[in-house]
């Protein structure tokens, strides 16, 4: 009996499963980032639980979103600054 044939059609079949599931764009940033998917579902869960009704949810939130705010803005600046650092000892021969 041929055992690759058997694998190598089980393979495809999950890799094909894979590729139709909705989750399956969302299950690697799930695993890579399971903090921030936690914050993504708080934040769901507060809005449409009437959590902006109050002045203080509508506070919290602002506050909430200012911190995410700042740090995306600083993290793509190091990202842009780290890219420049690394393009310019790349093309100066230094490394």
């Amino acid at each position: 009996m041929d055992y690759s044939t058997e694998t190598s059609t089980a393979e495809h079949q999950r890799q094909y499963e894979r590729s139709v599931s909705p989750w399956s764009r969302l299950e690697p940033q799930i695993r890579q980032r399971p903090l921030a998917t936690v914050g993504v579902a708080a934040l769901t869960g507060f809005v449409i639980g009437g959590g902006l009704r109050s002045r203080l949810g509508a506070a919290a939130l602002l506050l909430v979103a200012r911190m995410v705010v700042r740090d995306v803005v600083t993290q793509t600046i190091a990202n842009a600054i780290r890219k420049n650092d690394l393009g310019d000892a790349t093309s100066n021969g230094r490394y």
